[in-house]
């Protein structure tokens, strides 16, 4: 691994107020051992007020390709007042700083102290102080750095407008981590990261603790639907009391994921729950229209796939493929993207619709609903449920249910069974394969489909049937008539046997040969049945 992405993930409280330290950041050693703890050590030493900027400036002149991404809280609009009593808009004597902390409360004043504030007014004011902290700090540091913000909705009172106005941040840090989760995986895909940093340095309250979970949740999903290994690194400071003191950037954890997607598919959906899913309440009023909207797409959304992913979550325990190929074929892609796109939207508005109340001097921007991280892990779903149905390169529109013997541990592979369910998937392929080799040895045409059963029967009869060929015919005749005659008695299948063969049950799978490939199929008439023993579950 030579040329190595990197994102840099910082999450930042109000940067107004941070000395300039000596950071001394950690750093790998060689590229090829990235995730490897004793690969990491201190570098070079770098002056600036953020140590997430330290980490990526240092990494980039390792040779790393970086990418910068700032998270910071709605309540940044509304700036703390610093220890000294003064107000965040005054400048601080002999801090380079100076301009621009004036400039930060000047904008608030023209922005939020009127007498009509929109939400969209405290965001913007925000993403505004963040990019112009985040530009000041990267280009005090001597360095160009590909870099963007992102606002996610927080909790809090503060002091704005002369210390006049006071603004009160009501909701709930579900909304914060649903936010998160929502926007990583955004910045996941259009970065295409081999590492991510998270700096933890500069996160306040809750921050820090949200974003390493949703940075390790977001990874795992990314991986597993990339299909490609990850690294992620969390780095955190030593506090730093005074201006010009020196303090160390450690390493305080190291973790590599690569994920399969079949197996994180399964553990998501076993999750999923319903009442995980509906926005909780954290007052007891009328769901406001975004909240309703939500609630609408989830219920659509969860009964139109629920069953399917259950049913797939079981097949896959097992090694059914074939099973999981049956029940594909009538899935609609690009319906099923639109209804990712959906839900993503209505959730997102649902975040960012917070309200905005000014009584006297009181401001109050407040969610009166939270986003639960069930609906987020129901996205998480649907994404896993779109790429593993990316996997089978078969084209299902004019399918009739036919699969080459073979292909079926091909496509086991590409979906991520796991090893116990692959080993069972092979032996029964070579099973099937060997007795239906063997029948074709006997004279048998296999051009039109047969019963597996009557195959296994066939090849059972005494030795002194076999010898007589003028008897096989009719043999074959009387078990494929008994197999198909009855098609009540023909799907009789032992559920026993359906989970130990791999889902290729005897008597409820048909076989053929063409071109000296074998095929297998579910027998349409038994579908219904074998839907029956799935939802029952193994």
């Amino acid at each position: 691994m030579t040329n190595i992405n990197v994102l840099v993930i910082g999450l930042w409280g109000y940067p107004g107020g941070w000395h300039r330290a000596r950071y001394i950041p950690v750093v790998p050693n060689d590229k090829r051992c990235v995730g490897k703890p004793s690969c990491w050590v201190p570098g070079e030493g770098i002056d600036s007020y953020s140590t997430t900027i330290v980490e990526a400036v240092a990494l980039k002149r390792l040779g790393f390709e970086i990418h910068l991404r700032i998270y910071g809280l709605d309540t940044l609009a509304t700036p703390p007042r610093p220890s000294s009593g003064k107000q965040p808009g005054k400048a601080v004597e002999g801090d380079p700083r100076a301009k621009l902390v004036e400039e930060v409360g000047r904008r608030v004043e023209g922005s939020l102290c009127s007498d009509h504030i929109e939400y969209n007014d405290v965001v913007e004011v925000a993403r505004w102080v963040l990019e112009r902290f985040t530009d000041m700090y990267t280009k005090e540091v001597g360095e160009q750095l590909a870099a963007s913000v992102s606002v996610l909705p927080g909790i809090g009172v503060y002091r704005a407008c002369s210390n006049l106005r006071r603004f009160v941040y009501r909701g709930s840090p579900l909304n914060t981590y649903a936010a998160l989760l929502i926007d990583l995986a955004d910045a996941l895909n259009c970065v295409d990261p081999d590492l991510v940093v998270l700096d933890i340095s500069h996160g306040v309250n809750y921050l820090p603790v949200l974003g390493r979970e949703a940075v390790h949740k977001s990874i795992r999903l990314y991986s597993a639907l990339r299909g490609k290994k990850v690294v992620v690194a969390v780095v955190n400071s030593d506090p730093v009391q005074e201006p010009g003191q020196s303090s160390h950037i450690h390493l305080v954890e190291l973790r590599t994921y690569e994920e399969k997607p079949l197996e994180l598919f399964e553990s998501t959906v076993s999750d999923l729950s319903m009442e995980e899913l509906k926005p909780r309440a954290l007052e007891r009023v009328e769901p406001p229209k975004e909240i309703q909207e939500l609630s609408r797409v989830i219920d659509y959304t969860s009964k139109s796939y629920t069953d399917l992913m259950n049913a797939l979550t079981r097949a896959s325990s097992y090694g059914l493929v074939l099973y999981i190929l049956t029940r594909m074929a009538g899935l609609d892609l690009g319906e099923l993207e639109r209804d990712i796109s959906s839900l993503e939207g209505k959730v997102k508005d649902a975040l960012y619709s917070r309200s905005v109340r000014l009584e006297g001097d009181s401001v109050t921007v407040e969610h009166k609903y939270a986003v639960t991280p069930g609906v987020v892990d129901l996205l998480s779903a649907l994404r896993l449920l779109k790429r593993l149905r990316e996997a089978i390169k078969l084209d299902f529109k004019a399918w009739e249910g036919w699969v080459e013997l073979e292909l079926l541990e091909k496509l086991g592979g590409e979906l991520g069974l796991s090893r116990i369910a692959s080993k069972i998937l092979m032996y029964e392929v070579q099973d099937i394969e060997k007795h239906v080799n063997a029948l074709e040895t006997l004279g048998v045409d296999l051009s039109k489909p047969l019963v597996y059963n009557t195959i296994i029967q066939v090849l059972n009869m005494s030795l002194e049937d076999a010898i007589a060929r003028e008897k096989l015919r009719e043999v074959l005749m009387e078990a494929e008539h008994k197999a198909r005659s009855r098609p009540e008695q023909r799907c009789q299948a032992n559920e026993r046997h359906f989970y130990a063969h791999a889902g290729l049950e005897r008597n409820i799978v048909e076989v053929k040969k063409q071109n000296g490939k074998i095929y297998i199929r579910y027998i349409p008439a038994c579908l219904e049945l074998i839907n029956e023993i799935i939802a029952k579950g193994g």
